[in-house]
Parts: structure tokens; C-alpha cells; sequence
């Protein structure tokens, strides 16, 4: 038996044969490459929807600050948020919202999870006609409580009109605080969120209701001005408890030195919003500088040792709270020419190097606590005096030269700027 084989015909065949594999091959390539495209899509889609829920559940986390926020509140934040966004490819962001939304008030965070179907463009042809996605996220949000001592000079040189200027120091000085506590007031969503305590200095710090805690008397009537610590209690915030009061003004004998005409007042939520601005009207410019005993008494409103004294809403919170940012801002036109330490006369150059001496001790210890301070120089051209100032300040950054009311006025605003930034712990 023979068998006869004819060669044109097993050719045709084998042609025929790779016809097919190339086509099939062609088929599977343009499906993995229909399938690559889609995923990427995918991936694209994926990630613009977990910065949208993200962001979606940090706009809801934000209530959680607010005293009154219910979880249905938040939750239709959250939901209103979504609605809002511009479609992911094609689909409204809120059809990928999966409801419920989680809220975890013990830790302040919302968790929001989204899930959709993405119809595919090309991987339909084998057999893909949509892909899921799914994205979690979960946010922690908590706005710093914000302590603000304000350490404001009110001396004799505050009446002065700077250079360029048609208002005086003190004036300009009202009208700047008063935009910082409107400007942070304005952004408070509770009564703790932000407080701010009042130090008006000058040859003294009046210690208004609070004297009869905090400054040793001996008779009547009762005197206000208190002057600084000796001894180990030097440049320290301890507790009256364990320092004892401070020493007054007329009992050093320096009868001669005004008492500053405004008191302080300690930390106060925005409730106080009317009573602080009262408090800056009646700054009055009088009396010498004594930069260190002011210093010393923002330090003592935000000291958690003084709650015996500022207790209650005034109460100071503890140091190195994850919660809460202290600061304090203190402003001086002058020179510090007045100290109480060993009897020499203001404007003596021992004075001078007795109060900066207190006041360098002063910035170092509560640096050392964790409060930011902020220093400026307000029309102050002596260059030791700028030294003394920027080397207090937390950073160079912190201390502001300021020549006029209008400079004045941008250094609170920048100072402002920079507690917002410190508020959001996230």
C-alpha cells in the first residue's frame, strides 16, 4: 500500500492552521491589552474616589468639634460633601457612597466606605462589562484648644505718634488687637476652642479681682500692681501655694511708678469677647518698662500651676497636651528699664540688666514648657533690645520688628495665620 502526499495541498493546510493561531493570538492580545487599558481606568477611578472620601470624611470630622454636631448631622455633611463632587469618569461621585458611615466620637474619627461599578470601555469583548471598586477612608480630626496670653506694653512711650504714623502707639495697638481677638473669636466653634488671656504691662502688671490671691497686702485699700519674684521662685511659675504672693508695687517704694490703668484678664472663651475688647480700651499709656514682670504674668495665666488662682473657665489646661497649643505674644515699644530686684531706680542701666536678665530666664522656662511665644518690637530701634526680643521669640521667624501702626497690624495678622496652622492635629 502506498501512500502519496501531495505538497501543495499540506501547505495550503498549514497556512491555514497559522491563520487561526494569529488570530486567536491577535484576539487574546487585543483582550489583555482592552483589559490593561480598563484597569488602569480603574486605578485612576480608585484613586480619585479615596480623595474624595477622604476629604469627604474630614469635612464631616470637622463637626466633631462642635458642641452641638449630632451623628446625623455629620453624617449628612459627609453625604451633602459627595454630592457636591464632579463626576469620577463619568459616574456622580455620590453613587459611591456606601452607607453607613462610621463615627467614633471616643477618638474623633469618621470612616466612610465607598463602592461602585465601573463600566469598562474595551474589556467588555472578553467578558468584562464592569470592574468593582471599593475604597475605605478613615480620618482623625481634632482642632487644637488654643491658649493666647497677649503681653501688651502700655507704658509712657506708647502716646508717642511713630514716624509716618497719624495715630499714636497705643491707639494703633488697640485697634490691632482688637482684630485678633474678632479675627480667632470669629473662628472659635466652642467656648474652649480658643481662650485668650490680657497682660497689660508697664512699671507693673495689675492684678485687678485677682490682687487679694495673688499680691501681699498690708493694709488698706488693697493694692493691685505686683512686681516681680525673688529668690528660688525667680522667673518660675510656681504655684502660690508653694512660692507665696507676690511682692506689691508701693512695698518695694516705688510710690512714684504708675500702676497700669487696665487689669489683666485671664484666659476667656468668646463669650468674653466684649469684656477683653473692654479691657483693651482702657489701656492708657503710663509708667515705665518692665517687660519681665509682664512676661511673667502671661506665663502665669497659662500655667496649669496657677488654676488655683484662674480656675474654673479660666482654668488653664496641662502642659504638653496633644490637645491644646499654648502661646504667648508680647509686644514692647521700649527698652526694659525697670526691675525691683535690688532697689535701683528705673531707667538705671542695673535695672535694665536685672529685667532682661529675668526676662531671658522667663522665655527659656517656658519654652522649656512647650508654649510658643511670639515677640514684637514696635517702633524699637535700640539693637540690644531687638536682640533681647528675637532671642525669647521660639524662632527667628517669631519675632516681628514693626515700625509702624500698619506693620503692627500685619505682624498680629501673620501671628494669627500661624495659630490656625497649629490648631489642626490630624
Amino acid at each position: 500500500m502506498s501512500i502519496f502526499c501531495n505538497g501543495r495541498g499540506f501547505s495550503a493546510d498549514a497556512r491555514g492552521s497559522v491563520a487561526i493561531i494569529f488570530a486567536a493570538s491577535i484576539s487574546t492580545i487585543f483582550g489583555l491589552v482592552a483589559l490593561a487599558i480598563d484597569l488602569n481606568q480603574a486605578v485612576t477611578a480608585g484613586t480619585r474616589l479615596g480623595q474624595v472620601l477622604d476629604a469627604a470624611a474630614l469635612a464631616g470630622a470637622k463637626l466633631l468639634d462642635q458642641d452641638s454636631a449630632s451623628d446625623s448631622e455629620i453624617a449628612d455633611r459627609v453625604q451633602s460633601f459627595m454630592s457636591a463632587q464632579p463626576a469620577i469618569l463619568g459616574i456622580p461621585a455620590a453613587t459611591y457612597l456606601k452607607l453607613p458611615i462610621s463615627i467614633d466620637r471616643s477618638t474623633n474619627t469618621v470612616t466612610v466606605a465607598g463602592a461602585g461599578k465601573l463600566p469598562t470601555r474595551f474589556a467588555g469583548v472578553i467578558g468584562f462589562k464592569t470592574m468593582d471598586i471599593s475604597k475605605t477612608a478613615s480620618v482623625t480630626y481634632k482642632m487644637k484648644d488654643v491658649e493666647l496670653a497677649l503681653v501688651l506694653d502700655t507704658t509712657g512711650s506708647m502716646s508717642e505718634v511713630p514716624t509716618g504714623d497719624t495715630k499714636t502707639k497705643i491707639e494703633s495697638l488697640r485697634t490691632a488687637a482688637n482684630i485678633v481677638v474678632d479675627t480667632l473669636y470669629g473662628q472659635a466653634i466652642n467656648e474652649r476652642g480658643i481662650r485668650i488671656a490680657i497682660a497689660p504691662f508697664s512699671s507693673s502688671v495689675n492684678a485687678g479681682s485677682y490682687a487679694t490671691q495673688t499680691v501681699q497686702q498690708s493694709g488698706s485699700p488693697v493694692d493691685p500692681c505686683a512686681v516681680e519674684r525673688t529668690g528660688s521662685d525667680s522667673a518660675t511659675d510656681a504655684s502660690l501655694a508653694s512660692g507665696g504672693k507676690l511682692r506689691s508695687l508701693t512695698s518695694v517704694g516705688e510710690v512714684s511708678n504708675a500702676c497700669p490703668a487696665a487689669s489683666i484678664m485671664p484666659l476667656s472663651g468668646r463669650s468674653a469677647q466684649n469684656s477683653i475688647k473692654s479691657t483693651i480700651a482702657e489701656f492708657a499709656p503710663s509708667g515705665s518698662t518692665a517687660g519681665h514682670i509682664g512676661a511673667a504674668w502671661g506665663w502665669y495665666m497659662l500655667s496649669p500651676n496657677w488654676s488655683g488662682v484662674f480656675s474654673g473657665a479660666n482654668a488653664p489646661g496641662a502642659y504638653n497636651s496633644g490637645n491644646i497649643s499654648k502661646n504667648l505674644v508680647l509686644m514692647t515699644d521700649g527698652v526694659f528699664n525697670t526691675a525691683y530686684l535690688t532697689g535701683q531706680p528705673a531707667g538705671s542701666a542695673q535695672a535694665s540688666t536685672e529685667s532682661y536678665a529675668q526676662f531671658e530666664n522667663l522665655c527659656t522656662a517656658m519654652k522649656a514648657k512647650g508654649i510658643t511665644i511670639y515677640t514684637i518690637g514696635f517702633g524699637l530701634t535700640d539693637p540690644t533690645a531687638q536682640a533681647k526680643l528675637s532671642a525669647c521669640a521660639s524662632n527667628t521667624a517669631n519675632y516681628f520688628p514693626a515700625a509702624t501702626g500698619t506693620d503692627l497690624q500685619t505682624a498680629f495678622s501673620t501671628i494669627v495665620a500661624k495659630l490656625n496652622a497649629l490648631r489642626v492635629a490630624r
